[in-house]
């Protein structure tokens, strides 16, 4: 019998390669070259995915972005000021996105239709169910940008990160992890009413 990661464990794992990349060269190379080194791994990633024409989440195009966007103004300075602040913006700013989603086609429904293999029914209830679990990841990223805040303003940037990755990574599992039980999360709201029938 052979372990198996779960599809969307292995997705998060590829979306966020820039950020072992970064934690890495950090070490090696110092402050700037880390944000070079990941800027530059973005970039590469991002073109890979284009040329084999990879399907892009949203999810990647976020992180993909603010990485280049933030990673080249805090090459253009001397003291990388947004690097402090960079892990608040980006969880505000995939709140938004996601926040932004729940009127058309939910992000949480786009998302959950590339982890499984069955095709997920287009009905009202499921439709208000991947809102509502839109709304849930919209409340994590909030919450989790004003956790990102209190240590950019506690810690030195070292510091900071070293705090945010395991605390990130960690909220992160236990929100796809609660996410993957989403048949129990259905059945729950359906009985409570919370779904339309």
């Amino acid at each position: 019998m052979t372990f198996q990661i779960p599809k969307p464990l292995q997705q998060v794992s590829n979306d966020l390669g820039s950020l072992g990349v970064f934690l890495i060269m950090r070490w090696i190379v110092g402050l700037k070259g880390a944000i070079a080194a990941t800027v530059l791994y973005v970039v590469v990633d991002l073109i890979r995915r284009i040329v084999v024409k990879e399907k892009i989440t949203r999810i990647f195009w976020i992180i993909s972005l603010t990485t280049i966007g933030f990673g080249t103004v805090d090459l253009m300075v001397d003291d990388p000021f947004l690097l402090k602040f960079e892990a608040v913006l980006t969880n505000l700013i995939t709140a938004f996105v996601f926040a932004s989603t729940v009127s058309g086609t939910p992000l949480a429904l786009e998302i959950a239709r590339t982890w499984q293999s069955a095709e997920i029914p287009d009905r009202a209830d499921t439709r208000r169910f991947f809102q509502i679990m839109t709304w849930v990841w919209v409340g994590y990223f909030v919450l989790k940008a004003g956790v990102y805040l209190w240590t950019a303003i506690a810690f030195d940037t070292t510091l900071a990160m070293v705090v945010r990755v395991p605390l990130g990574a960690g909220s992160l599992i236990v929100m796809i992890l609660f996410s993957m039980q989403g048949k129990r999360w259905f059945a729950l709201m359906k009985q409570y009413g919370w779904l339309p029938a």
